[in-house]
Parts: C-alpha cells; sequence; structure tokens
C-alpha cells in the first residue's frame, strides 16, 4: 500500500513539471525567445527534488496524508494581436540635445551701380553742403547729391589708386592724389583737368594738405619727402625730408608757418616752412602714424596710429598731453571740428568716434559700417560722413548718433 501510495505522489509531480515546463516553452516560443535549457538531475536528486522531506512523528503516530502542490498557473498564450503588437511596436526614441542655432550674419547693406568698387579713402564736402566728393581704390573720383545719397557724375580716374582730395575754399576745383605720381587739379562740377602735377621721383603722394590762405599745398610722399606747392606758378617750392618710410600724412599750422608730418616710421615731426628744418620729433607710438592735424590753438598737434590710440601732442616740449583709447583697430584718419572743440577720428574696426579735444572723454560712437573705415569728414552742418572699405559711406548726425544716410556701394567688386 505504502509503495502504491509513493508511486502515485510521484507521477502526480512529475505530471505538474512536465505541464509547468510545456507551458513554459510554448509562452517563450511565441514571444520569439529561445527554449530554455533543460538539465537533467541524477535520479536520486530529482526525487529528492519532487519528494519533500518526510517529517518525524513519534511511533504510533498515523502518517499525515500528503499534501497536493499547487498546480503552476500555465501563462496565457498570446494572440494573433500581441504578437503584431510586439513586432510593430518602436522604442521611444532618445532625444538628441543640440546648441542654439547660430544667429545669421548682419544682412550686407545696399549697393548701387554708380557707388565705389573699393575703399573709399577721402570725402570732403562741397561748400554749399549740397554735395560730397569722394575718392576710392578703385581709381575713381566721383561727385554725390548729399541729400539723395545719388552720384551726380563721375568726375574723371587716375591710373592707380587714389590716396588723397582737397577742396578748394571757393568750391570750384578740386585737387587729387594718386599712386600714378601725379596730382591732378580739377574744375567742379564737370571734374574737367586743369593741371597736373608731377611727383616723379619722390613715389605716389599719399596725403594732401591746403594752407589756410588757399595759395599752396603740400604733399607727403610714398619714399618719405614733404612737397610744398604753389598755385599760382604750379611748381614746387621746396622739399622738406624725410621720413624713414612714407609720409603717411601732413598738415597746416594755423598762421602757416609750420608743417606737421606722420610717417610709418612711428614718428611724428614738426618743420619750419621758412627753413626747411625740422624743428622737433615726437616718439611714443608703437606703430606707425597714419594721420596728424593741428589744434585750433596751433601749439598742440594730434596723431592717429596702427597701435589703435590717438595722441595729443604738447608742440613745444613734445611731451605727450593725452592718449585716447577705446579703438581696437588702426585709426587711419582723424578730422577737427569747424569750432575746435572735437576730434573725429576713423578706424580699421569698423568705427568711428568722437572726442572731446579738452577733457579727453569720448562724445559719440558712430556705428552702422560692416567694413574698415578709411576716411572721415565734419559736414559742417552738426553732421559727420565716414568712408569705407566695402565703397560705402555713412553720414551721422553728431548729437546723437543717428543714422542719417547711406551712399551705397557698388555690388561688383
Amino acid at each position: 500500500m505504502a509503495s502504491h501510495e509513493g508511486f502515485s505522489r510521484t507521477t502526480l509531480v512529475a505530471t505538474s513539471v512536465i505541464s509547468a515546463l510545456a507551458g513554459l516553452f510554448v509562452g517563450m516560443t511565441f514571444r520569439n525567445e529561445p527554449p530554455p535549457v533543460i538539465i537533467r538531475l541524477p535520479e536520486t536528486v530529482a526525487q529528492q527534488q519532487a519528494e519533500p522531506a518526510k517529517p518525524t512523528v513519534p511511533s504510533g503516530t498515523p502518517a499525515p496524508p500528503p499534501s497536493e502542490p499547487s498546480p503552476s498557473p500555465s501563462p496565457p498564450r498570446p494572440t494573433a494581436q500581441d504578437i503584431l503588437e510586439r513586432l510593430t511596436k518602436k522604442e521611444p526614441a532618445t532625444p538628441v540635445t543640440t546648441a542654439p542655432p547660430v544667429p545669421p550674419p548682419p544682412p550686407p547693406p545696399p549697393v548701387s551701380a554708380q557707388g565705389h568698387r573699393e575703399a573709399v579713402l577721402g570725402i570732403t564736402p562741397t561748400p554749399d553742403r549740397k554735395g560730397i566728393v569722394t575718392i576710392a581704390g578703385d581709381f575713381k573720383i566721383k561727385l554725390w547729391d548729399a541729400e539723395k545719397a545719388t552720384v551726380v557724375r563721375d568726375l574723371g580716374a587716375h591710373k592707380s589708386y587714389i590716396r588723397a582730395v582737397l577742396m578748394l575754399p571757393d568750391g570750384k576745383a578740386i585737387l587729387t592724389a594718386g599712386d600714378d605720381e601725379e596730382i591732378v587739379l580739377r574744375s567742379l562740377p564737370d571734374g574737367t583737368p586743369i593741371h597736373t602735377f608731377s611727383t616723379a621721383g619722390h613715389g605716389g603722394p599719399n596725403s594732401l594738405a591746403l594752407s589756410q590762405d588757399g595759395k599752396r599745398f603740400l604733399s607727403g610722399q610714398q619714399k618719405g619727402t614733404l612737397i610744398l606747392w604753389d598755385f599760382e606758378t604750379k611748381t614746387a617750392l621746396s622739399v622738406f625730408g624725410s621720413h624713414a618710410g612714407r609720409a603717411a600724412s601732413v598738415a597746416f599750422s594755423p598762421d602757416g608757418k609750420q608743417i606737421l608730418s606722420g610717417g610709418i616710421d612711428q614718428t611724428m615731426r614738426l618743420w619750419d616752412i621758412a627753413t626747411g628744418k625740422e624743428i622737433r620729433r615726437f616718439s611714443g607710438h608703437g606703430q606707425g602714424i597714419y594721420s596728424v592735424a593741428f589744434a585750433p590753438d596751433g601749439r598742440r598737434g594730434l596723431s592717429g596710429s596702427g597701435d589703435q590710440t590717438m595722441r595729443l601732442w604738447d608742440l613745444d616740449s613734445g611731451s605727450t598731453l593725452r592718449t585716447f583709447s577705446g579703438h581696437s583697430g588702426t585709426i587711419y584718419s582723424l578730422a577737427v571740428s569747424p569750432d575746435g572743440r572735437t576730434v573725429l577720428t576713423g578706424s580699421l574696426d569698423g568705427v568711428a568716434k568722437l572726442w572731446s579735444l579738452d577733457s579727453g572723454r569720448e562724445v559719440m560712437n558712430f556705428q552702422g559700417h560692416v567694413a574698415s573705415i578709411y576716411s572721415v569728414a565734419f559736414a559742417g552742418d552738426g553732421s559727420v560722413f565716414a568712408g569705407a572699405r566695402d565703397g560705402s559711406i555713412r553720414r551721422w548726425r553728431m548729437s546723437n548718433g543717428e543714422m542719417l544716410t547711406l551712399y551705397p556701394g557698388s555690388a561688383q567688386r
């Protein structure tokens, strides 16, 4: 009898295990999972695991009936819909972290077929303030309507870069100087050549200055010399020099007795016109000097340099009175206001600035150009001009920095 009960119990356990394994196999097969690995145990071990240990009971006590093992629930058979959902289910995409978009570049300035194709190297207003004359690296001379910002006419050309332009006091003629070693006197408003001054042997003229009485003019030359010219005789009166490198800028004193010159040799020099001798040499800039001017009192001088500063000098002692800092590029041009109270600077950093001559304080910052500034000028009506490398010219109101007019450069480069 005991043997029969043990056999029945073993048979029941084996049946339950086989049923559970079969259900698990079916579920995993439908899940596209590999079948489980079945490890066969020795018979004695299998019996020990399948047959629970018998509790020890006192002799003569009837054995308790065997407990029925709880059958393991079989996993539900997956339906066709379950299988389809598992096959088509997509894992959520991992969010991708991206950098913020780069801001678009500023729009290019407007262009005109009539504008300059290269850097504007000189600007001079007409005496009636209705027009401006400009020169550029495209060898062209242009007369503009100041209000309409349109080209009235081309006034001619040089055979190379034009470096400087002067308006004569009566507004009936201009002087232009270029790398072709010529200074040309032209009539206004048509640009007809009147006379050509040759600077052969001295290199091309880099700068021009007009005496207060309008009877003489001065040119600073590529080879470092300065030439004093007479309008009436159309001849050179004297030659001063020279700088160790080109004379980039020249200026007459208010009384017409002295000359200032600035050179790429990093020096500014003061000359006596009557004797032709150098009076004093000023050193201190860390790079070449590109622009010079006298203060209205004639006892102080200004210089703009490649070291990004402008200096105010005492011409009697040779000492630096003040250093103007604020630009981040070469100060290529400067101009003193008609009332003598402020100085306008133009820099290769693309910004023009207005400074108080007495305090050294920056009064106004004129922005808008997207290219280096090579020329500046006072309009005489409370506004200022600046010409840039891209051929454009801008005009701002001095009092608040408002941009008034854009004279577009050419689209053709």
